[in-house]
């Protein structure tokens, strides 16, 4: 990333598009997805159980509808626990426009 940046002069935002849920809770977390998220924490590598299974669907359905964030490529968290974003995509949704838009530019006009 930082080749990325120096190299180019162009931000990150302009070469990298990251789509991962970032399991994490802070004070702009709706209340319902928190149990959800405390429950993701305490999950284990090796998932072998149906409810673990369920949590990690529930969770990729929630940061698809835009209740857990996407996983920023540069971010800070403060004391409250809250988070700073700084490079990248806050929401699932916002990067996968980018996505998309880049493979619309891609595209040959006919």
């Amino acid at each position: 990333m930082m080749f990325l940046k120096s190299s180019t002069g162009k931000s990150l935002n302009d070469h990298i598009i990251k789509l991962s849920p970032l399991i994490h809770y802070d004070t702009n977390t709706p209340e319902n997805v928190i149990p959800l998220v405390k429950d993701l924490y305490a999950l284990d590598m090796d998932l072998t159980k149906d409810e673990e299974i369920n949590s990690i669907i529930a969770c990729f359905n929630a940061w698809k509808n835009g209740r857990i964030y996407n996983q920023p490529i540069e971010f800070k968290v403060e004391r409250n626990s809250d988070l700073l974003f700084q490079q990248g995509d806050k929401w699932y949704q916002d990067g996968m426009n980018r996505w998309v838009s880049w493979e619309d530019s891609e595209r040959p006009v006919n």
